[in-house]
């Protein structure tokens, strides 16, 4: 059986958020970034659009060439897009 990095228990453990509802999230108040890759197979760009007008102050920026891991798979565009919206 192959064994996975030590940390992917963590990111794992992570994805498990039985809070996250609507009521959660309406709750958060900081501008927040959302980052979907267009080819992601989890997460629809739909359930991403919602959460967008659920959280008050929420930002949805797309990247057409990544996935559910835009981190690794598009780090340059990512980076870009987290520097603009810091620097609002």
């Amino acid at each position: 059986m192959e064994q996975w990095p030590s940390h992917m228990k963590y990111v794992l453990d992570g994805m498990i958020w039985p809070e996250g509802d609507y009521v959660f999230h309406r709750r958060i108040c900081t501008p927040t970034l959302l980052v979907h890759g267009l080819r992601d197979n989890k997460v629809s760009l739909m359930q991403e659009c919602h959460m967008e007008r659920t959280m008050m102050k929420a930002f949805l920026e797309a990247i057409p060439m990544a996935g559910h891991s835009p981190m690794t798979e598009c780090p340059q565009q990512l980076n870009h897009m987290i520097h603009c919206f810091i620097n609002l």
